[in-house]
């Protein structure tokens, strides 16, 4: 399929999505693909943190029906090396407690989220269903990122973190 029609494609969904956030009082932005920006992103601010919301690239010959719609969120970006095997267990308990997505320690070192959710190719997405979605991400990601948060300054023990 012409990449042009892709990314012009991709667009009016994320889009689409923008509004299903905003109807929710979700801000985002759309940052279009360019020279320097490979992907179309739709950026939700929730909280002091970036969902980075995308389409993966898949191969269209195979995967006829579907497309993968990534949610990606950064949620400390620089975990202490002294902490990292305490984080590290943290995020396996964690990963354990919440139905959306999953935590994990970048080689940058970087506290960050991903879930990965497959969309029909051709139908628009249900906004009911999204809005539903995006809200229990948003609720298991905050509370969360405030444990691993308060853990790391100090202001929960481990024991208190990983519960």
């Amino acid at each position: 399929m012409n990449k042009e029609f892709i990314n012009i494609k991709e667009q009016i969904l994320l889009n689409q999505i923008k509004d299903i956030l905003n109807e929710n009082s979700i801000n985002s932005t759309l940052i279009e693909s360019s020279l320097y920006i490979p992907y179309n992103v739709l950026v939700a601010t929730i909280d002091e943190t970036n969902f980075n919301i995308m389409y993966l690239p898949i191969e269209e010959d195979y995967f006829r029906n579907i497309r993968l719609l990534q949610h990606y969120a950064i949620l400390v970006e620089n975990i202490p090396k002294e902490l990292k095997i305490e984080i590290s267990e943290l995020i396996n308990a964690h990963n354990n407690q919440i139905p959306l997505g999953f935590f994990y320690v970048t080689d940058e070192n970087e506290l960050s989220f991903k879930y990965v959710i497959t969309i029909p190719r051709f139908d628009p997405i249900n906004p009911d269903q999204y809005g539903e979605m995006f809200m229990i991400l948003q609720q298991s990601v905050n509370q969360i990122k405030n444990k691993f948060l308060q853990f790391i300054n100090g202001k929960l023990t481990f024991d208190q973190a990983i519960n």
